[in-house]
């Protein structure tokens, strides 16, 4: 199954299979979808984007987590926020 993540520069991004917390409202999924194609528009892989589209939701769900300094994960989410914050 596939699902639709967003239309970037003319080029439709898909996902397989999200990994929905089942608590997340519709706005969470609209970011988390976002993101993802976001990130895919940018050359990642699906599993990355997922990874990043997942820990920025959390982020904002769960005040206060935060990931190690200096890893992949925690680069990848300042790129993005750094796009949303544009």
């Amino acid at each position: 199954m596939q699902t639709i993540a967003g239309l970037r520069n003319g080029v439709l991004y898909t996902i397989h299979e999200p990994p929905y917390d089942p608590r997340w409202s519709k706005s969470h999924i609209q970011k988390f979808l976002g993101i993802c194609a976001t990130g895919m528009s940018h050359g990642w892989n699906e599993q990355r984007a997922i990874s990043v589209g997942e820990a920025i939701v959390f982020k904002q769900v769960l005040k206060g987590i935060q990931w190690m300094p200096g890893t992949s994960l925690s680069d990848d989410i300042a790129f993005i926020e750094s796009l949303i914050s544009r």
